[in-house]
């Protein structure tokens, strides 16, 4: 069988699972990459190796969690094969993430995260907004953009904190919660446009004013780094990691275990819990 016949089968079989139309081109399109990326010889792809596939995700220029995904995708593919009696000698067992060095995201410290917020100040009241909410709300910038005037106008106090809820990944609903000040900052910029969402901006555009403000602060940080800064000082104070990982919206501990960073005198501390040690 020609492996675009499969491809087709397999694509064919998701749709009749009811995949969405979405997740079935992505497919398509990532299994002719890969076939024409590591073995673009039409009669004898079924000769593909386990490393063969470990290779095509090595070299993928994309983020972890991608290639994860990715991955799962091409094992479900090889699982496919198999029932198909196509790829008999490989089986989806064999196939392994291969090991690679995960960059640990940038984070600010407590003096840097000082700084910018106290030049945030004096920014514009669109920018200052932003920033507060995505350093409040450990929210990602695209929620953070899509906050709308209904939200901050229905927002429920909960113990000092006004919380809305956001819709995450997979239409999965999870609440935030804004302080006081950064509540007020939303109602008072709320006043001076008519754009739906509070920020009215994009999110590329929201992303280029805060590169150029990192620029200007010397301080180099992205939108994502208040993400990870908010979840690793919630660890620092000794917050559940379970209810870290609930506010943060990971399906999976280990997703959150990524984003929490711990300074040798941190780790030191920790040591030093025991009593018997001393």
């Amino acid at each position: 069988m020609k492996k675009t016949d499969i491809i087709n089968r397999y694509i064919k079989n998701l749709d009749k699972k009811g995949s969405s139309k979405k997740l079935q081109d992505e497919r398509r399109k990532r299994l002719i990459h890969f076939f024409e990326t590591i073995w673009k010889d039409e009669e004898n792809w079924n000769t593909i190796t386990y490393k063969d596939v470990e290779k095509y995700i090595k070299k993928l220029k994309i983020q972890f969690n991608s290639k994860v995904t990715t991955l799962a995708g091409i094992k479900s593919f090889i699982r496919f094969c198999n029932l198909q009696k196509q790829l008999l000698h490989l089986n989806s067992d064999w196939v392994f993430l291969p090991k690679m060095e995960i960059k640990e995201a940038r984070y600010l410290t407590e003096e840097e995260i000082g700084v910018v917020l106290k030049k945030a100040e004096e920014q514009d009241l669109r920018l200052k907004t932003a920033i507060n909410l995505l350093a409040n709300t450990w929210a990602r910038i695209h929620e953070v953009c899509k906050i709308t005037r209904e939200q901050i106008k229905w927002a429920i106090l909960v113990q000092e904190n006004y919380q809305i809820s956001i819709i995450w990944k997979r239409k999965i609903q999870r609440p935030i919660f804004i302080s006081k000040k950064t509540y007020d900052l939303c109602t008072s910029l709320l006043k001076t446009h008519r754009e739906n969402t509070v920020i009215g901006l994009k999110k590329g555009t929201l992303a280029a004013h805060i590169r150029k403000f990192s620029k200007e602060l010397n301080i180099k940080f992205t939108a994502h780094a208040f993400r990870h800064t908010f979840i690793t000082d919630l660890a620092k104070q000794w917050a559940s990691i379970y209810k870290i990982s609930k506010l943060a919206g990971h399906t999976n501990i280990n997703t959150t275990n990524r984003y929490l960073h711990s300074a040798d005198s941190e780790l030191s501390c920790t040591v030093n819990l025991l009593s018997y040690r001393e």
